[in-house]
């Protein structure tokens, strides 16, 4: 539905289904993003390829598994310094504001759309003001 609302809108989007696939349109496409809309709870698979070594630490650093998208900011989106979306309906927003207003973070979140609180016109207005400022 909301793929749907940005197409029909002019906005051009990719879906990736996981981690693995993100990071390969990250790492095939430089400069194509302007903007992420980052769920915070990805699927693990192919999100620990090169920390397989420190898996059970990041899985514990990521509430077992429930801010996995945190994980994948940090590793390939902030280093590249894309503006970023957190979209989510994980029901712990403390732990999400935290993240979000952490200095090496801060700079490069545009803002927070709990999946719950949002109708798919008001998902496009929000996308466009991101996308303008």
């Amino acid at each position: 539905m909301y793929g749907k609302i940005l197409t029909e809108n002019g906005l051009e989007f990719d879906v990736a289904t996981g981690p693995r696939q993100a990071k390969n349109y990250l790492k095939d496409n430089p400069g194509r993003y302007k903007l992420i809309i980052l769920d915070s709870m990805m699927p693990s698979e192919g999100l620990f390829d090169e920390d397989e070594a420190n898996r059970d630490e990041v899985i514990g650093d990521t509430k077992g598994g429930l801010l996995t998208g945190f994980f994948f900011f940090e590793k390939y989106i902030r280093p590249r310094k894309i503006p970023t979306v957190i979209f989510t309906a994980y029901t712990d927003i403390d732990e999400v504001q935290k993240f979000m207003n952490d200095e090496q973070n801060k700079s490069l979140i545009r803002g927070l759309i709990r999946k719950r609180d949002l109708h798919p016109l008001d998902f496009l207005n929000y996308i466009r003001n991101c996308l303008s400022g």
